[in-house]
């Protein structure tokens, strides 16, 4: 990143010593290597800021019903019982999230479908992060149901998008403005001690990392959510298994 110019920076000052100071080509070099040092860093950021909006490795792309465009990430999973049992596990372990996790509202259509929500507004840090979550549930074999979660993260994406934008935006600010004014006010001094500070040009890097910051969270979030449906759906397999023992239990004392 921008601290990549310090070496640079540092055999400098070593070779020509503090306080007898740098030559005016000295400083400017140094300022030219950060502000190139840190224009590739803040172009790596805008790539990676970019592929935010495009798919990841098992999302897809989907038109909704008002002709919009989302993207949608799915993730199966293979538990143990009925569809009617595990839908009935997995509406108790989504609606009753363990401590930390975000409340969520859940609709039951059938034993097939269920409707997950938030119930507020998804930030970067929530667990789960989707926007809106539909569970569906498939027989396979007897005694085992194929579960598929398909995600919808657009609120937590547009809030990375937009938080890691700002702070983007202000580091392009301070990375044009610092070293510009070390350029024309420390480069061009008469003494060479002045001219040594042109190494404060490094500090336009505490704006250029941040954005990935955001980015960790962000994926950090994914993946934590993903984990949670995982632990639903093998939670759902548990309590399916004790309401068909104890709808078992219920028929053997009817008869």
């Amino acid at each position: 990143m921008v601290s990549a110019a310090l070496p640079v920076a540092l055999l400098v000052a070593l070779s020509g010593g503090r306080n007898r100071g740098i030559s005016q080509d000295q400083a400017e070099m140094i300022i030219y290597c950060v502000a190139g040092a840190g224009g590739l860093a803040w172009l790596l950021t805008l790539l990676a800021w970019a592929r935010l909006s495009s798919p990841r490795p098992g999302e897809s792309r989907e038109v909704d019903a008002r002709g919009g465009v989302r993207l949608t990430s799915t993730r199966v999973k293979i538990v143990s019982g009925e569809p009617a049992d595990v839908a009935d596990g997995l509406v108790r372990a989504l609606a009753s999230p363990s401590r930390g996790a975000c409340p969520l509202l859940v609709k039951r259509e059938g034993d097939g479908l269920l409707a997950a929500v938030p119930a507020g507004k998804p930030a970067i840090r929530s667990v789960p992060c989707f926007s809106s979550c539909a569970v569906e549930l498939r027989r396979l074999l007897a005694g085992q149901t194929e579960v598929t979660f398909r995600m919808e993260f657009s609120g937590v994406r547009r809030a990375a998008r937009r938080a890691a934008g700002v702070l983007m935006a202000l580091g392009l600010l301070v990375l044009i403005v610092l070293p510009g004014l070390l350029y024309f006010f420390a480069a061009g001094a008469s003494s060479g001690a002045a001219r040594f500070q042109v190494v404060q040009a490094v500090h336009a890097g505490h704006l250029l990392w941040p954005p990935w910051l955001i980015f960790a969270l962000y994926r950090r979030g994914r993946r934590a959510t993903e984990i949670y449906l995982d632990s639903a759906a093998n939670n759902a397999s548990v309590l399916g298994e004790a309401f068909a023992a104890s709808r078992a239990r219920g028929e053997v004392r009817d008869h």
